[in-house]
């Protein structure tokens, strides 16, 4: 006989696709993707650190173009939430804030990334208009997007 629990746990949160699932629950971070790990680069290396930042951004970019060309036509009008994550990734708070970081703080690039994002939600927390919090979540999922 086993020494494990099995009393039923009914969790709420949000998911990833409608229906019932028995089975294995995970928990993911509200801060998105998992722990970012800080480390110092020289100042040679800021270059590198940035360029290296900025092909990420490309490369998010690319995945999201090549989604919304596949998306059938008749589900083309939802496309415009990935043209949003496609603004994002460029925006000058998430995009601009993190290359300040990288040569400031000469720090790696998902760090920066990470500081720039909790910087970014903690204004928009602060504001009085409720649709412009709501956004904070969108500025999270396109840093993952980058991170990933």
């Amino acid at each position: 006989m086993s020494d494990r629990n099995t009393d039923e746990i009914r969790l709420h949160g949000m998911s990833a696709s409608p229906g019932i699932s028995i089975g294995k629950a995970y928990l993911v971070d509200k801060e998105g993707v998992d722990v970012v790990e800080k480390y110092l680069i020289k100042e040679k290396q800021i270059k590198n650190e940035t360029n290296r930042f900025k092909a990420a951004v490309k490369k998010s970019k690319d995945e999201l173009d090549s989604i919304i060309d596949d998306t059938p036509e008749e589900l083309k009008q939802h496309a415009s939430i990935l043209e949003t994550q496609k603004v994002l990734l460029k925006d000058k708070l998430l995009f601009g804030k993190t290359l300040e970081i990288i040569k400031n703080e000469q720090v790696n690039a998902e760090w920066a990334l990470k500081k720039a994002v909790s910087n970014i939600k903690l204004m928009f927390r602060n504001l009085p208009d409720s649709y412009l919090k709501e956004r904070v979540e969108d500025i999270g999922h396109a840093s993952d997007l980058i991170i990933r």
